[in-house]
């Protein structure tokens, strides 16, 4: 049995084919992204769960699609984070109209982070009256947490806030 010729080198040592374009590949010119890349996106357009990419494909799909997904996972982590509780909020710049809900998470700092991530989305960078809590899940003999929270993002001065 003869295998198929890699569209890109041309050795007959193709294994895989292209997510998006089809083309075979070996296992020396593709492009492999792991399942979970985009793991905070929300909603996750088909393209990126691909797993196996041609390097024309991956340039032009994947790369920008990574760095923006960096860019704002890097802006997620500087998102100020001010809880229900606090009394002395800034002075808001603008406001979200609707609270962002988050569910499903394995501890509290995943659920902040995920809440963050959500506010730097939406252009935000500070989400206030931040409310996290945790059900507990008991099976015969595991237990586990299941976090969730919200929050509404916001805009606030932060070179007034934030005097040293």
């Amino acid at each position: 049995m003869e295998k198929e010729n890699c569209n890109i080198c041309q050795i007959p040592r193709a294994y895989a084919h292209c997510g998006i374009c089809k083309c075979a590949l070996c296992k020396s010119c593709e492009h492999f992204q792991e399942p979970d890349k985009f793991l905070f996106l929300e909603l996750v357009p088909e393209e990126l769960k691909l797993i196996h990419y041609c390097p024309d494909c991956f340039d032009v799909q994947i790369v920008p699609a990574q760095t923006k997904y960096e860019e704002t996972m890097e802006r997620a982590k500087k998102i100020n984070i001010f809880f229900i509780l606090d009394k002395n909020l800034p002075r808001l710049l603008k406001k979200a109209n609707n609270p962002i809900r988050i569910q499903n998470c394995k501890d509290r700092d995943e659920t902040i982070l995920r809440l963050g991530f959500k506010a730097a989305e939406l252009g935000f960078n500070s989400v206030i009256k931040v409310d996290v809590s945790a059900t507990q899940i008991r099976n015969i003999t595991h237990q586990k947490s299941n976090w969730s929270g919200t929050g509404v993002p916001a805009d606030i001065d932060e070179t007034k806030y934030f005097l040293v």
